[in-house]
């Protein structure tokens, strides 16, 4: 880290990046959000690629503002009342923010917006596939807790399925809000004032729910 910065550097599709990227730039604009969004390097851009250790295999890299406040990856996260309330305020905003952007675009969704729903996976997509249909029915013929799983699974999908779509359940989404990905800021009693998001790079086309879920 360095100059108030952070640089994130990983080996994906330059699709995901750009996802990542336009998720993060539009959420950024809400006033009542906390982002660790991306700086704009000097080549006009905010992705830069590069090959450190081999000729033929591409690194993609951002530079994001530096999150502010203390980590929030320990057991009181679980357990701290006040950390849970603003954990959920936070996460209320951000599907506030998404939900007034809509999951299906029309000719009032600005470009970058646009850019994120193009490049969105769903959540049967991320993680290679694995929750994907095919990979449940394998984990089902492997024991019996499994097929028990599976079964629940597809009860589940069916229920969800049966609801409408709206804006105001369904879009992108974190999808991994969990206590590594956000710091604090705590005023002198101890209690949390804001929290700064950050690592949105398994985003994905879902319902709300499951950012509380997750």
């Amino acid at each position: 880290m360095k100059n108030g910065s952070c640089v994130s550097l990983l080996k994906r599709t330059e699709t995901t990046r750009k996802l990542s990227l336009s998720f993060t730039l539009s959420l950024a604009e809400a006033e009542d959000l906390f982002i660790c969004a991306p700086i704009k390097l000097d080549n006009g851009t905010y992705l830069g690629s590069f090959s450190p250790y081999k000729a033929e295999e591409s690194w993609w890299a951002a530079l994001y503002v530096h999150a502010k406040g203390v980590s929030c990856a320990g057991f009181n996260a679980l357990t701290d009342p006040y950390l849970i309330e603003e954990w959920g305020r936070t996460l209320g905003r951000v599907h506030k923010k998404t939900a007034t952007l809509g999951w299906q675009a029309d000719e009032n969704t600005p470009e970058l917006w646009k850019t994120a729903l193009r490049s969105i996976p769903h959540y049967y997509e991320t993680h290679a596939g694995a929750i994907s249909e095919k990979r449940i029915e394998e984990l089902a013929a492997q024991s019996e807790i499994g097929s028990q799983v599976a079964e629940r699974w597809k009860a589940l999908r069916e229920k969800l399925s049966s609801y409408p779509k709206l804006n105001t359940n369904y879009g992108i989404i974190h999808s991994d809000l969990n206590m590594g990905n956000y710091f604090g800021e705590f005023d002198e009693n101890n209690k949390p004032i804001r929290l700064w998001v950050f690592d949105f790079d398994q985003s994905q086309l879902n319902w709300f729910a499951f950012d509380i879920a997750d």
